[in-house]
């Protein structure tokens, strides 16, 4: 059996390293997606600008609240995120964003029409300040795959509106 001094400074020295590496981690992180929808621009804003309608189609959102100005959206984990709308052009949406889990960051999307259609590109950039949700963050959160994931079930709810 192990002196209990032994175990206690294992513990210890495991959660040192822990902290060490999340405070090394990057406080911003982001990730990227683009994809072409059959639809034009106007249609795919439309979808996009009607956050009230976005839990019938993004599995995971459960409620969202709407307020002046934009909007509080519920997770299906139960967390809270509010969004503002920061600029809305024909070609261009940005959004920033603010989690009661500790990060806040930006939302753009970018439009551009094409034969058949219009590419569309989100990217989502959030600061991470804490080294706690930092590290969650980098354990348990790939960007990349949200953005991709997004513009799935976007392009889904489109394509099936504009049949």
């Amino acid at each position: 059996m192990l002196p209990i001094t032994i175990v206690l400074g294992t513990i210890v020295a495991a959660g040192a390293a822990i902290t060490i590496g999340a405070l090394m981690l990057p406080e911003t992180r982001s990730g990227s997606a683009e994809s072409v929808i059959s639809a034009s621009p106007e249609a795919i804003i439309a979808v996009i600008t009607d956050v009230g309608a976005q839990p019938e189609w993004r599995s995971s959102v459960a409620a969202i609240a709407e307020d002046v100005g934009g909007w509080t959206e519920t997770t299906r984990s139960g967390e809270r995120i509010a969004f503002r709308w920061v600029h809305r052009a024909p070609d261009r949406l940005d959004l920033s964003f603010s989690s009661e889990s500790g990060y806040a960051g930006t939302w753009t999307a970018r439009l551009t029409g094409e034969a058949g259609g219009t590419r569309m590109s989100v990217t989502e950039t959030a600061n991470l300040p804490s080294p706690v949700t930092r590290l969650l963050a980098y354990l348990l959160f790939d960007p990349v795959s949200f953005s991709r994931k997004y513009l799935a079930e976007l392009k889904a709810r489109v394509e099936v509106s504009n049949q």
